[in-house]
């Protein structure tokens, strides 16, 4: 049994599916910081 999806569809997919890997890499990449540690951040920095 073959399936057949149109071009924008597979595009429109492929498109959703790299934005979502991206962000993950994203987020895995970007610390977290707490309002606190944020804070403390600002102040040593002098913000």
């Amino acid at each position: 049994m073959t399936t057949q999806i149109s071009r924008e569809d597979l595009e429109e997919i492929v498109e959703r599916k790299v934005r979502e890997a991206l962000l993950k890499a994203l987020m895995e990449l970007t610390p977290y910081v707490s309002d606190e540690e944020q804070g403390e951040i600002e102040t040593i920095a002098g913000a």
